[in-house]
Protein backbone atom coordinates (compact mmCIF):
# COMPACT_ATOMS: atom_id res chain seq x y z
CA UNK A 1 0.00 0.00 0.00
CA UNK A 2 1.02 3.49 -0.70
CA UNK A 3 0.02 6.65 0.55
CA UNK A 4 0.01 10.14 -1.10
CA UNK A 5 -1.00 13.66 -1.88
CA UNK A 6 -3.74 13.52 -4.86
CA UNK A 7 -2.90 15.57 -8.18
CA UNK A 8 -5.71 16.73 -10.54
CA UNK A 9 -4.84 13.80 -12.89
CA UNK A 10 -6.22 11.63 -10.19
CA UNK A 11 -9.67 13.14 -11.08
CA UNK A 12 -10.80 9.98 -13.05
CA UNK A 13 -10.01 7.73 -10.43
CA UNK A 14 -11.50 9.18 -7.52
CA UNK A 15 -14.38 9.53 -9.31
CA UNK A 16 -14.73 5.85 -10.28
CA UNK A 17 -13.82 5.15 -6.37
CA UNK A 18 -16.48 7.68 -5.46
CA UNK A 19 -19.07 6.48 -7.41
CA UNK A 20 -18.76 2.88 -6.43
CA UNK A 21 -18.35 3.56 -2.90
CA UNK A 22 -21.68 5.85 -3.10
CA UNK A 23 -23.59 2.69 -4.08
CA UNK A 24 -21.62 0.02 -2.34
CA UNK A 25 -22.86 2.46 0.76
CA UNK A 26 -25.85 3.67 0.35
CA UNK A 27 -27.80 0.74 -1.62
CA UNK A 28 -30.67 -0.21 0.86
CA UNK A 29 -30.28 2.56 2.98
CA UNK A 30 -33.27 4.65 2.31
CA UNK A 31 -36.72 3.26 0.73
CA UNK A 32 -35.65 4.41 -2.77
CA UNK A 33 -32.45 3.48 -4.48
CA UNK A 34 -32.97 5.22 -7.87
CA UNK A 35 -31.23 8.18 -7.13
CA UNK A 36 -28.17 6.30 -7.33
CA UNK A 37 -28.72 5.81 -10.78
CA UNK A 38 -27.05 9.43 -10.99
CA UNK A 39 -24.04 8.81 -9.04
CA UNK A 40 -21.77 7.74 -11.76
CA UNK A 41 -17.97 8.45 -11.91
CA UNK A 42 -18.91 11.11 -15.02
CA UNK A 43 -20.75 12.81 -12.22
CA UNK A 44 -18.20 12.98 -9.61
CA UNK A 45 -15.56 13.70 -12.31
CA UNK A 46 -16.57 17.41 -12.70
CA UNK A 47 -16.45 17.92 -9.00
CA UNK A 48 -12.76 16.03 -8.47
CA UNK A 49 -11.44 18.16 -11.32
CA UNK A 50 -12.73 21.53 -9.35
CA UNK A 51 -11.41 19.88 -5.51
CA UNK A 52 -8.19 19.05 -7.21
CA UNK A 53 -7.00 22.84 -8.35
CA UNK A 54 -5.16 24.13 -5.16
CA UNK A 55 -7.19 27.18 -5.97
CA UNK A 56 -10.33 25.92 -5.53
CA UNK A 57 -9.84 23.13 -3.31
CA UNK A 58 -11.16 23.14 0.22
CA UNK A 59 -8.41 20.98 1.88
CA UNK A 60 -5.67 18.15 1.74
CA UNK A 61 -7.04 14.80 -0.48
CA UNK A 62 -4.87 11.70 -0.05
CA UNK A 63 -5.22 8.88 -2.14
CA UNK A 64 -4.27 5.00 -1.23
CA UNK A 65 -2.64 2.72 -3.88
CA UNK A 66 -2.93 -0.68 -4.09
CA UNK A 67 -0.13 -1.79 -7.28
CA UNK A 68 -0.91 1.76 -8.11
CA UNK A 69 -4.56 1.50 -8.37
CA UNK A 70 -6.48 4.08 -6.50
CA UNK A 71 -8.51 1.74 -3.78
CA UNK A 72 -9.39 4.58 -0.67
CA UNK A 73 -8.95 8.10 -0.31
CA UNK A 74 -9.81 10.99 2.45
CA UNK A 75 -10.47 14.58 1.72
CA UNK A 76 -10.02 17.14 4.55
CA UNK A 77 -11.05 20.56 5.27
CA UNK A 78 -8.44 22.43 7.22
CA UNK A 79 -11.17 24.97 8.31
CA UNK A 80 -14.09 22.12 9.52
CA UNK A 81 -17.87 22.90 9.90
CA UNK A 82 -18.26 21.89 13.58
CA UNK A 83 -22.09 21.13 13.32
CA UNK A 84 -24.01 21.76 16.50
CA UNK A 85 -21.16 21.52 19.21
CA UNK A 86 -18.62 23.17 20.57
CA UNK A 87 -20.30 26.73 19.28
CA UNK A 88 -17.79 28.50 22.17
CA UNK A 89 -14.91 27.72 19.91
CA UNK A 90 -13.83 29.59 17.45
CA UNK A 91 -14.57 28.35 13.52
CA UNK A 92 -10.43 27.67 12.98
CA UNK A 93 -10.57 25.25 15.78
CA UNK A 94 -11.92 22.68 13.50
CA UNK A 95 -10.24 20.51 11.12
CA UNK A 96 -12.64 18.63 9.14
CA UNK A 97 -13.19 14.90 7.82
CA UNK A 98 -14.52 15.53 4.62
CA UNK A 99 -14.82 12.25 2.98
CA UNK A 100 -13.39 8.83 3.68
CA UNK A 101 -14.30 6.09 0.54
CA UNK A 102 -12.56 2.97 0.32
CA UNK A 103 -13.60 0.24 -1.70
CA UNK A 104 -15.53 -2.56 -0.48
CA UNK A 105 -13.61 -5.48 -1.84
CA UNK A 106 -11.09 -3.36 0.71
CA UNK A 107 -13.08 -2.37 3.83
CA UNK A 108 -12.44 -3.88 6.90
CA UNK A 109 -9.07 -5.89 5.48
CA UNK A 110 -5.82 -6.23 7.21
CA UNK A 111 -4.58 -3.36 5.28
CA UNK A 112 -6.26 -1.42 7.71
CA UNK A 113 -6.39 1.39 4.62
CA UNK A 114 -9.41 3.70 6.40
CA UNK A 115 -7.15 3.62 9.46
CA UNK A 116 -3.65 4.25 7.45
CA UNK A 117 -5.22 7.19 5.64
CA UNK A 118 -6.89 8.81 8.87
CA UNK A 119 -3.46 8.27 10.85
CA UNK A 120 -1.85 10.19 7.60
CA UNK A 121 -4.62 12.82 7.61
CA UNK A 122 -3.98 14.05 11.41
CA UNK A 123 -0.42 12.84 12.96
CA UNK A 124 0.71 16.52 12.26
CA UNK A 125 -1.93 18.28 13.99
CA UNK A 126 -1.54 21.04 16.46
CA UNK A 127 -2.60 19.10 19.46
CA UNK A 128 -5.60 22.21 20.63
CA UNK A 129 -7.38 21.19 17.32
CA UNK A 130 -10.47 19.40 17.74
CA UNK A 131 -11.42 16.88 14.80
CA UNK A 132 -15.11 16.35 13.49
CA UNK A 133 -16.47 14.43 10.90
CA UNK A 134 -20.20 13.83 9.70
CA UNK A 135 -22.19 11.40 8.13
CA UNK A 136 -26.08 10.07 7.80
CA UNK A 137 -27.24 8.43 11.12
CA UNK A 138 -27.94 5.64 9.33
CA UNK A 139 -24.36 4.27 8.13
CA UNK A 140 -24.37 2.04 10.78
CA UNK A 141 -20.82 0.50 9.12
CA UNK A 142 -19.15 3.95 9.53
CA UNK A 143 -20.47 5.01 13.13
CA UNK A 144 -19.02 1.78 14.85
CA UNK A 145 -15.73 2.70 13.41
CA UNK A 146 -16.14 5.81 14.47
CA UNK A 147 -17.06 4.50 17.77
CA UNK A 148 -14.15 1.77 18.06
CA UNK A 149 -11.34 5.25 17.65
CA UNK A 150 -13.42 7.54 20.51
CA UNK A 151 -15.73 9.40 18.79
CA UNK A 152 -17.74 11.77 20.43
CA UNK A 153 -21.07 11.28 18.70
CA UNK A 154 -23.75 13.79 18.24
CA UNK A 155 -26.99 13.59 16.20
CA UNK A 156 -28.55 16.91 15.12
CA UNK A 157 -29.41 18.24 12.16
CA UNK A 158 -29.45 16.85 8.31
CA UNK A 159 -26.85 16.00 5.90
CA UNK A 160 -27.07 16.98 2.10
CA UNK A 161 -25.96 13.41 0.71
CA UNK A 162 -26.12 14.14 -3.06
CA UNK A 163 -27.55 16.89 -5.52
CA UNK A 164 -28.29 16.88 -9.18
CA UNK A 165 -30.71 18.05 -11.61
CA UNK A 166 -33.25 16.53 -13.77
CA UNK A 167 -34.28 18.54 -16.85
CA UNK A 168 -33.17 21.64 -15.14
CA UNK A 169 -35.34 21.01 -11.87
CA UNK A 170 -32.49 20.38 -8.83
CA UNK A 171 -33.19 17.77 -6.35
CA UNK A 172 -31.28 16.64 -3.40
CA UNK A 173 -31.03 13.62 -0.97
CA UNK A 174 -31.46 15.10 2.79
CA UNK A 175 -31.23 12.98 5.71
CA UNK A 176 -30.70 13.04 9.24
CA UNK A 177 -26.92 13.85 10.68
CA UNK A 178 -24.71 12.02 12.92
CA UNK A 179 -20.90 14.34 13.94
CA UNK A 180 -18.06 12.54 15.12
CA UNK A 181 -15.56 14.66 17.48
CA UNK A 182 -12.45 14.08 18.77
CA UNK A 183 -9.91 15.86 20.06
CA UNK A 184 -6.72 15.24 18.13
CA UNK A 185 -4.60 13.16 20.70
CA UNK A 186 -7.84 10.75 21.56
CA UNK A 187 -7.61 10.10 17.91
CA UNK A 188 -4.26 9.56 17.10
CA UNK A 189 -3.89 7.52 20.04
CA UNK A 190 -6.58 5.18 18.96
CA UNK A 191 -5.38 5.07 15.45
CA UNK A 192 -1.75 4.12 16.41
CA UNK A 193 -3.25 1.84 18.75
CA UNK A 194 -5.05 -0.01 15.69
CA UNK A 195 -2.25 0.08 13.49
CA UNK A 196 0.31 -1.56 16.26
CA UNK A 197 -2.70 -4.37 16.90
CA UNK A 198 -2.63 -5.16 13.27
CA UNK A 199 0.82 -5.11 12.23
Amino acid sequence: MNIRPATPNDAQALADVSSATYKSTYTGMFSKDSWLDFATPGYFHSIWEKDLVPATSEGAVLVSEDSGKIVGFIATKAIGERGDAYEELAPGAFFELKELYVLKDYQFSKQKIGTHLLHEAIKDLAEDKMIVGHAARRNENLRKYMASLGAEERESGTIILFKHATDGEPWEIKTGRVSFYWKVPVLREALEAKLAKAS
